[in-house]
Formats: structure tokens, sequence, C-alpha cells
């Protein structure tokens, strides 16, 4: 049986039905029940036929014997219909389901977005369970019921029978009507439905941002205008619903009146009995009840047939790439990897080409290492590799193999990978381990989660690794997040080896650890590494960069520092105070020779002049001999590094006493803002101390007011499925044109954003899909720049840009105050930065070192180094020694 037919996919309700259906609760079975269950009233009407009391004693007992048929019958059609339309939306939603997961992701790029395939999920297959259930035998019962009181009232009286053929054809043409302009009502419903679970779903996904942009309103007035169109297309809905149901009531009535004057007519001319006009009548009467019942169905079925067609256009879907092609499987992967005069552009900017001629060898065993600016190219040579995408033109070699003729889930599972974004799925740690191998015991997760320096942090906890990480991991920081995503990856042990940013959102002493980690994990395997920070990748056997979708320069990392200009310059920005820490090296060593002459007391190897003034300070006690000797040593030191390069001396000297001049002044003006925080005692959830803004508790301000006071730029950039315009404006809707494009150009993202075609009108796709994480991290600071607030609150703002975008951003976020509109004042910044990489925060006033929710050390970037023993100069120091080597 037919219920949904398009024009070029005719899908059948019962497409779904397996062999137990029929066996046991089939639809035949159903429909037989359903004709029997209501068979008994248009025999009713037979009573009229009786001339006397005998006649009508005879027709009792066969009225017993309809009437106990109804009550199997009744039962038997409820349950068949609705028994059997859950085991076809069971089968239903595993088909929908399998479909979505064998799309590639282009096409989730373009089509295929979270909110739409959620409703397709639930509402949809709702509406169609609905439909071909109990609604479907309800109208099978109320249909059939209506042609045999048509029957029996032919039979009856044919003159009575004549009319109601001329009464039908007008009934069914007001019940085609009707059901098709339900259908057209139906999808545009849906449509609308979709639009405003799409609100919802992007609100209560991005919640901190949402609050953090006070973009409540926002959400609220966007989910009312999709209301409002809902409730426009409703009053149209109810207009034609009630004229549809009462053009059949109309049609009802006209009948009555028709059928009593006929059947008048015919017992006044004698032409029939008054029993048969009777019982031709009342059948004629139900007749017309029971279409009238069955008329509201036709709506379910409309709506079945609106969600049908968005269902079946997923289940239907030919996948460009196929999980079920009978691909080579490789007996072993040994991880030979040549890209070959590669084009590319993704589906949804086709005018945009990413790569061009991109050609590139990586031999089995070799660490692999691709730099870049952002957006150049990177992170799509990974997606290509796993076959997220088909190039356009060129062709991707496994071992000697096209990965186009490789079985695709073979392919994917010798491959490995960390993206830049880490994806947890809601559950507990271990679960989440454990798709990198579900067979692996739990001795083996253990171990692997040492060695991606999980367990340390993961052994603290309540649970352990039984932790729920909540949805996306929203329960644990971004480099626990990360640790467990390496982890995983390390667990599916894979000859190939895909690192995109994977120490990205690890503090130096973490990411020491988990690179040690990583070294032994890569070791005979095939790995292509992308990253930021050139400590990461300086060991890598070939680093290639990677300019405008080609292949600029490669060579190792002493190669590319004398020949490619973008590469040295590069590790010129991350090495941090270079030049200053050779002078160190020289001041520390005058100072050993000094200890060689027995004028230092201090043993250690790392002693400095400032070690033997704190001698000084700290013994005054020592006889006045043993204090000139030292005195003497301390000032011929000085003298002596004085003469070594005298004009830096100088001017350092200089430049020191204006540093010091300004930390109290800094220290007087940062009271004003008066943050001053507590160690909570824990006998409150909330604890002890208070959060003061300009001197005043937090919990006293008007929250919308505090928050529009406060810009956030999260770890994990956080955008909307709108244009690029919308995003940048949330939470300040009313900004011009010009103020946008200033943020854009302060936050280094307008330049890309003019090249596309659609420029700042360029949809970003589900969750910022269409961008590289670099280009979202931007978007997202660009958001947080036209706000204008006065307090910046910066989570690894740069963890996703490269240096030239990172040193661009940060040069604009830096500033003491935004620029003043036209007739207001300027506005002052407090800006409180949260990073792991050391070169984003040497220019703050004061940094504050925390371990373990404690403050351990605050001061200026240069009063930390100093401190050789501090944790900021161990992570300062850790940090450099991967570039200086």
């Amino acid at each position: 049986m037919a219920l949904i037919q398009e024009k070029d996919h005719p899908v059948e309700a019962f497409k779904h039905v397996s062999l137990d259906d029929e066996k046991i609760t089939s639809p035949p079975v159903a429909e037989k029940a359903a004709v029997a269950a209501d068979q008994q009233f248009p025999f009713f009407g037979l009573l009229c036929y009786a001339d006397g009391l005998d006649w009508l004693l005879m027709l009792i007992p066969y009225m017993w014997a309809l009437a106990i048929i109804t009550l199997p019958g009744g039962m038997i059609e409820i349950t068949c219909w609705m028994y059997t339309s859950q085991r076809q939306m069971s089968r239903m939603r595993m088909a929908y389901l399998r479909s979505v997961l064998s799309q590639n992701i282009g096409a989730f790029d373009t089509d295929l977005t979270t909110a739409n395939i959620m409703t397709g999920a639930t509402n949809h297959m709702s509406a169609i369970q609905d439909a071909i259930g109990e609604k479907l035998g309800h109208f099978l019962s109320n249909f059939s019921t209506f042609l045999v009181s048509i029957i029996v009232a032919f039979v009856c009286c044919w003159e009575v029978g004549m009319l109601s053929m001329l009464v039908v054809p007008m009934l069914l043409v007001v019940g085609a009507t009707y059901t098709k302009m339900m259908i057209d009502m139906s999808m545009k419903r849906i449509a609308l439905v979709s639009e405003a679970t799409t609100v919802v779903e992007q609100t209560l996904s991005h919640i901190k941002t949402v609050f953090s942009f006070v973009g409540e309103n926002s959400a609220i007035k966007s989910f009312i205008k999709c209301m409002d169109k809902q409730y426009k297309l409703s009053k149209k809905e109810a207009m034609t619903k009630g004229l549809g149901l009462g053009m059949l009531q109309i049609a009802t009535f006209c009948s009555y009146s028709l059928t009593v004057w006929v059947g008048a007519a015919a017992v006044i001319d004698r032409s029939a009995k008054g029993g048969e006009t009777i019982a031709a009548v009342i059948n004629i009467l139900s007749a017309a009840i029971y279409i009238s019942n069955a008329a509201p169905d036709l709506q379910s079925f409309s709506q079945a047939k609106a969600a049908g067609k968005d269902v079946f256009e997923v289940i239907n879907r030919n996948p460009v790439i196929s999980y079920e092609s009978n691909g080579t499987i490789l007996e072993k992967v040994i991880g030979n990897i040549e890209i070959r005069d590669v084009d590319f552009m993704y589906p949804s900017r086709v005018d945009k080409p990413i790569l061009r001629g991109f050609s590139l060898a990586i031999p089995a065993g070799k660490v692999v290492a691709l730099v870049g600016s952002s957006g150049c190219g990177k992170s799509t040579v990974i997606s290509l590799v796993q076959r997220f995408y088909d190039p356009i033109s060129g062709e991707i070699l496994i071992d000697g193999h096209n990965i186009k003729e490789l079985d695709l889930k073979s392919l994917r599972r010798s491959i490995g990978s960390v993206s830049q974004e880490p994806s947890l799925f809601s559950g507990t740690i271990m679960d989440n381990l454990r798709i990198g191998k579900m067979d692996g015991t739990d001795e083996e997760l253990v171990e692997t989660a040492k060695a991606a320096n999980v367990h340390s942090f993961v052994s603290k906890l309540p649970n352990q690794y039984s932790t729920e990480v909540g949805e996306r991991g929203v329960q644990l920081s971004g480099g626990q997040k990360q640790r467990i995503a390496i982890a995983r990856a390390m667990l599916k042990d894979p000859p190939i080896l895909l690192l995109d940013e994977a120490t990205s959102a690890l503090d130096s002493e973490s990411e020491k650890l988990v690179q040690e980690a990583l070294d032994g994990a890569m070791q005979g395997r095939t790995v292509i590494l992308i990253a930021h920070r050139m400590s990461t990748i300086i060991n890598a056997d070939k680093i290639v960069v990677v300019e405008n979708g080609k292949v600029a320069q490669s060579g190792t990392h002493e190669e590319l520092l004398e020949k490619s200009p973008f590469y040295s310059s590069v590790c010129s920005m991350q090495n941090l105070e270079k030049e200053s820490d050779k002078s160190e090296e020289r001041f520390t060593d005058q100072v050993r020779e000094e200890q060689d002459n027995g004028t230092g007391t201090n043993n250690e190897p790392s002693s400095t002049a400032h070690e033997q003034e704190k001698s000084l300070e700290l013994n005054p006690n020592q006889p006045k001999q043993e204090i000139r000797k030292r005195a003497s040593a301390f000032y011929r030191m000085f003298l002596g590094t004085f003469m070594l390069e005298p004009g830096k001396i100088l001017l350092g000297s200089t430049a020191a006493a204006i540093s010091g001049i300004s930390k109290p002044i800094f220290a007087f003006y940062i009271m004003t803002v008066g943050i001053a925080y507590f160690e909570p005692d824990a006998k409150r959830i909330v604890g002890k101390g208070q959060v003061k803004v300009d001197d005043k508790d937090i919990r006293e301000y008007n929250l919308r007011f505090l928050r529009k006071q406060i810009g956030l730029v999260q770890q994990e950039p956080i955008l909307f499925n709108l244009s690029i315009r919308e995003n940048i404006s949330y939470g300040n809707e009313g900004a011009s044109e010009t103020e946008i494009v200033e943020a854009a150009m302060e936050a280094n993202i307008h330049e890309f954003i003019s090249g596309l075609s659609n420029g700042y009108d360029t949809v970003v796709g589900d969750k910022g899909s269409q961008l590289s994480g670099g280009q979202k991290q931007r978007i997202a600071i660009a958001r947080a720049i036209l706000k204008r607030p006065v307090i910046l609150l910066l989570d690894e703002a740069t963890s996703a840009l490269d240096g030239e975008s990172e040193r661009v951003v940060m040069s604009s976020l830096a500033a003491k105050e935004w620029k003043s509109k036209e007739g207001e004042p300027s506005t002052k910044i407090t800006s409180i930065t949260i990073a792991h990489r050391l070169s984003t925060v040497t220019s703050a006033e004061v940094i504050v070192v925390m371990d373990k929710g404690e403050v351990v050390e605050m001061g200026s970037h240069e009063m930390l180094v100093a401190s050789n023993n501090g944790a900021y100069s161990r992570l300062y120091r850790m940090q450099n020694k991967g570039v200086k080597d």
C-alpha cells in the first residue's frame, strides 16, 4: 500500500515490514480486522425491514453475532496497527541513522545540519508512525464502513442508493482538495519547526557564549520570529482545515436532506416500502458520519507525507564516498603516503580553491610536519588522507594504492587522528577511551592513559575513570579533553598517525609529558603533524611550508631556517628573547668565573650576581672582611658585565627603572578594578570569598549589565550557523558595517573574508564547519573586539592561530584602551589572559602562576624569569628549549 508517493522516489509505507510482522501482526491482518470491526453498524439498519415482531425476534441473534465479532475485531485492529507501526519505525530509524553515518563529510557541510537530522529522527518519525499506525487503521475502518453503508443502502432502496452516487463524488473532491492543501501547509510547518529547533539547539549548545555576550534576548527574538511564522501559517492551516471540514459537513447535511426527500418520494409513489426506505436512509446517514470521522485522519497522512519527503530523502541518499563499496583490503598497511598534484575545494565553497596542485611524498615511518598560516590547507590535507572528501583532481596513494580503491572502513581503521578541537562523547572517561580499542582491557586503557598523562588527573577525581564527561566533554578542561583524545588515538595503535594541533590545548609541562608519549607512539609510524608551536615540530624528519594551497618549501628545521622566510620569521617570533638569553649565558659565565676565583659563596651552577647580592642580605653578621670581599666581588662582576656591552646595559638599566616605576603605578590603577579572591573552605557550595569589580561584589550587580561589560574569547571558538556578519555582531546587533569591518581587521580576518564570494554574508555552517580552526578563532576574537568591553577575558584565545596572526591579534588585544567612537570617550581595558604559550603573556603587567587552585607566583615576566627555581621560569625554559636546540 503506498502512503507516500514522490515524483522521483516512490516510498512505500510498509517498506520496513519484516517477516515477523507478516507472520504475527501483518498489515493485511490489521486491514481485515479494521474492516470487520465496524461492519455491524450498517447491518443494524436491517432492523427496519422487520414488518412484525416475529421478524424482529428472528434478527436479534444475528445482531448479537455482529456485536460479538466487534470485540475481537476492534482489539486486533488497534493491537496490530500499533505493534507493526512501532516495529517499522525501529527499522526506519535504523535505516535513517545508517544512511546519515554513511554520508561523506561534504553532505554535512551543505545539507545535513544537526538540527535537521534531529528533527528527522524525532518529529518526522513520530508523524510517520502516527500515520501508518492507529490512524491508518482508524481511516480504513471508517472508510470501509462508509462503502458498506452505501452498498447496503443501494440494496435496500435503489433510488436512495443512486442519490448517494451523486453525493460521493462531491465528498471525494472536497476531501482530495483538503488533503492537498494540508500537505502543502504541513511541509511549510515542518520547515519552520526545523528552523526553530536549530535556534534552540544552537542556543543550548553554546549557552556559555550566549550568556557571555548577553545574547538571551537575541536568541529569544530569533525563536519568537520562528514562532510568528508558525503562528501565521497555523492561522492559514486552521482556516484551511475549517473550510475543508465545513465543506464535508455541508455535503453531509445535503445528503441527509436529499436522502429523506428521495426516500419519502419513493414511499409516496409506492415504489419502495417504508422499512426499506428507512434502512437505506439510515445507511446513507451512517456513510456520511463515517466519512466525516475519516476526514481528520487525512491531516495525519498529509503531515506524514511532508515528513516522509525529508526522511526518505536521507534514507535513499547515495553517498559520494560509500562504505558499502567492495574496495581492496590491505593485509598490512606499511604507511607510505603519496599525494599527487591534488586540487581541492570544499563543496560549500566551490569558488574558493583550497589546494592547488599539492604534491607531497611521505615515506613509511617518517614524521612530516605541515606549517603555514591559518586557512592555508594544512587540515584539509589530513581530511583528504582520511578520505572525508575526494579531491577534485589528482590522487592520494597509500602503499601505492589509490585510496579510492581501498575499503573505506579498513582504510580508516589504519589511521589514528587527534584533531585541533577534541571531540568527546557523553559518557564516562573509560567509555571515551574504549572507543580507541573496543576489545581493550581495563589494564591496557589505564596504561595508555598514563602514557598520555591522563591518569594523573583522572585518579584524583571522585569517580576516576567512571566520571561522566558531559555533553561534548563539558565537565573537563580543554587540556584534559585533548589528553583523553590523544590516549584514544594511541590505543588504536595505527600505522598512520595524524596530529592536527594535538597539543595546542596543553600547558608546557603537560605538553612535554604528552610529547614524550607521542614521540614514543610515533616510532615506526607514518606521522603527519600540524602545529603552530615550533618546539613541537623541529624534530620532524621533514617540515613542509604550505602557502596558498601549495608546497612552498620543505626540508629540516635547519634547512628551512636558511631558505624559508616564513618559517624563519615564525621561529624568530616564538624564540622568546633569544638575544637576552645569550646575554644571560655570558653573564652567568662571568659569575662562574668569579666562583672559580673563590669570591663566590653560592655553589649552585646557576648562580648570578643577584644571588651574590642575596647572600649579603641573608648573612649580616659575617666578619667585615668577608663582607667587603663579597661586596668587592659583586661590584667587580657588575662593572665587568657593564664593560661587555655598555650600550645595551645602559639602555636596559633605563628600561628597568621605567619598568620598576610602572609597577606601583599599575598597582594603583588595578585597585580601581579591585578583583579579589579568597580560598574557599568548602563549608558551602559557593564557598567563602568575594569577586569584586570596582570595589563592589559582582553579586550586587545586575547580571545583564555586568556581562555587557565583559568580553570573552574561549579556548574552543563557538560560532553559530549564521553569516560571518551575524556572528561578529552577535550580542551587538546595532553595530554598523564600518564597526564590523574594523573589528575584523583588528582580528586579522578581514582579508580572508573579503576573498570569499559572499564576503561577510558567507554562512559559516553548523558550528563553523566551513572554516578552519584559526579562522573560527579570529571571528570569535572580532566578536569580542566589537563589543568593546571594559573587562576582556581571553581563555587560550590564540591557541589555534599561526605566529603572524597571533602577533597581529595580540597587538590589538594588548591595547590599553579601545578607540573612541565619535563624540564618546575612549574605554580603558582590564584584560585577564589565560595562555599556555608564554609568548602570549610576556607583555602583561602582572603574570599570576597558579597550581592546584592556588597562586604560587606573581610578578612581571622579567621578575618571574629571574627566579631560576620558580614555576614560571621552569615553564619558560621548557618552551624555549626546543626552539633553541
